[in-house]
């Protein structure tokens, strides 16, 4: 069962963790994306472009991270229009986007290797 909250896709924010820390956020420009699904499987439109989540989002993420005991997910996170978060989906595999994983300085080498250990550890 789904339930639709208004909200601007422009305060849309995915957060990728990896080693249960959040490495960065994104979002999406609605370049040719029109209604309010945020999955693209046509790829339509809605270039991805990098963007910080907010410090609510990023406890939101680390909660996430606390309660199932993940390592590496992505969590997608919208705002109402009453301004509550509400985090639409949790992805085992998210999207890993090379020129954004470059423009926030992440070496996703270097995470998934610390990650290893950590668990290893």
């Amino acid at each position: 069962m789904e339930r639709f909250y208004e909200n601007d896709m422009q305060d849309w924010c995915g957060i990728n963790v990896i080693d249960r820390r959040v490495v960065h956020g994104y979002g999406k420009k609605p370049s040719r994306i029109t209604g309010w699904k945020v999955h693209d499987r046509g790829k339509r439109g809605g270039e991805m472009v990098l963007r910080e989540p907010s410090s609510e989002r990023v406890k939101i993420a680390e909660k996430a991270a606390k309660a199932t005991g993940l390592s590496f997910f992505g969590i997608d996170v919208i705002r109402s229009t009453e301004g509550k978060d509400y985090v639409i989906d949790l992805n085992t595999f998210p999207g890993l986007y090379p020129d954004m994983l470059k423009q926030a300085h992440v070496d996703i080498g270097k995470e998934f290797s610390r990650m290893i250990l950590n668990r290893l550890n």
